[in-house]
C-alpha cells in the first residue's frame, strides 16, 4: 500500500484535490469554529474522521485545500451562495483548522500514516507518537500552540469502521477512500460512519465500484475476478454496488448532484468509480 499504489494515486489526484477543496469549503461555511458574532474569529477546530487511513496518502489534498481556504481560492467552482450576495456581501476568507482523527484495523498503517504525517508536515497532537510535546493536550489547535499548520492529527486509532469508538454526532465530515471495497458490511460502516457524523456535515467518498449493468462484459470479468482479488488485496472487491449502499445508508447520493460516476484512466477493471462530498440527509 505504501509503495504499490503510485500510478493509482497519480491518476486519482485531480479527483481528490477538487473534492477536499470542496469539503474545506463546506466546513468554513457551516464549522461551529467560526464565533456567531461575525468577527470571523477562529473559537475551535473542525472535528474530522478519516477511516481506513492506511498509510495517510490523503494528507498533501487536505493541507492544499486548508491553504486554498485561507486564500480564499478553495470552493471557487462552488461559490454561488457568494455570489448571488453581491460584492460587497462576500465575506472575507476565514482561516480554519482541522483535527483530523484518522482509524484503520492495521496497526501496522498507523505506523505509516505518523510517518507521511511528518512528511507532509502535519502536527501530531500532544500524546501520539512522535507528537509535538510543547503542543498541548488533543483539544489544542495549531493556533494556539504556534505550529504553522491548520492541519493537526489528533488521534490515530486502530478500530474497525463497522463498529466505531466515537460518540453520536462527533465529527463535522468523515473521509472515506477505497474502503468501502473491502469492509465486510458496507450497509454497518455507512451507518456508523452516519451516526458519528453530526446532523448538517459531510461525507468525502472515492470508491471503485461494479461496472453498470450497460457494460456486461465487464461486470462479469470484475465478477469472475473477485475472488482472487479478496484473497490478494486483503478482501477488495471489485463487483459492489457502493453508490446504492451509500443511498441506503441514508448520505444523499444521488447521481448528476453529490455523487458522480466516473472511470478511472488506466485502472482497467478498477476503473468505474462513485465519488462525492455527500450531504447527511
Amino acid at each position: 500500500m505504501k509503495y504499490g499504489m503510485d500510478d493509482y494515486e497519480a491518476a486519482i489526484r485531480p479527483v481528490k484535490r477538487q473534492l477536499f477543496e470542496e469539503l474545506a469549503a463546506k466546513l468554513q461555511r457551516r464549522s461551529p469554529a467560526v464565533v456567531s458574532d461575525g468577527s470571523g474569529s477562529p473559537a475551535g477546530p473542525s472535528r474530522v474522521l478519516e477511516v481506513g487511513i492506511g498509510t495517510g496518502p490523503n494528507f498533501p489534498f487536505f493541507t492544499a485545500a486548508l491553504a486554498g481556504v485561507a486564500t480564499g481560492s478553495a470552493g471557487e467552482a462552488s461559490g454561488a451562495d457568494s455570489a448571488a450576495a453581491g460584492p460587497a456581501q462576500i465575506p472575507a476568507p476565514t482561516q480554519i483548522q482541522i483535527q483530523l482523527v484518522g482509524l484503520d484495523p492495521n496497526p501496522e498503517m498507523l505506523r505509516f500514516a505518523r510517518e507521511s504525517a511528518a512528511q507532509a508536515g502535519v502536527r501530531l497532537a500532544s500524546g501520539l507518537p512522535g507528537g509535538d510535546a510543547a503542543g498541548g493536550d488533543a483539544g489544542t489547535t495549531p493556533a494556539q500552540s504556534g505550529a504553522g499548520s491548520a492541519l493537526e492529527v489528533a488521534g490515530l486509532v486502530e478500530g474497525d469502521v463497522g463498529s466505531l469508538p466515537f460518540a453520536d454526532g462527533e465529527f463535522d465530515a468523515a473521509v472515506c477512500t477505497l474502503v468501502l471495497c473491502s469492509v465486510p458490511s458496507q450497509a454497518a460502516a455507512l451507518a456508523e460512519l452516519r451516526r458519528v457524523v453530526r446532523p448538517g456535515g459531510s461525507l468525502l467518498l472515492i470508491e471503485h465500484v461494479a461496472a453498470g449493468p450497460e457494460r456486461l462484459l465487464m461486470r462479469l470479468a470484475q465478477s469472475v475476478l473477485t475472488p482472487l482479488q479478496r484473497a490478494l488485496a486483503d478482501g477488495c472487491c471489485l463487483n459492489r454496488d457502493t453508490g446504492r449502499a451509500v443511498a441506503e445508508a441514508g448520505w444523499d447520493a444521488r447521481e448528476g448532484g453529490a455523487l458522480r460516476r466516473f472511470d478511472l484512466e488506466g485502472m482497467s477493471i478498477l476503473a468505474p468509480h462513485v465519488a462525492g462530498v455527500l450531504p447527511r440527509a
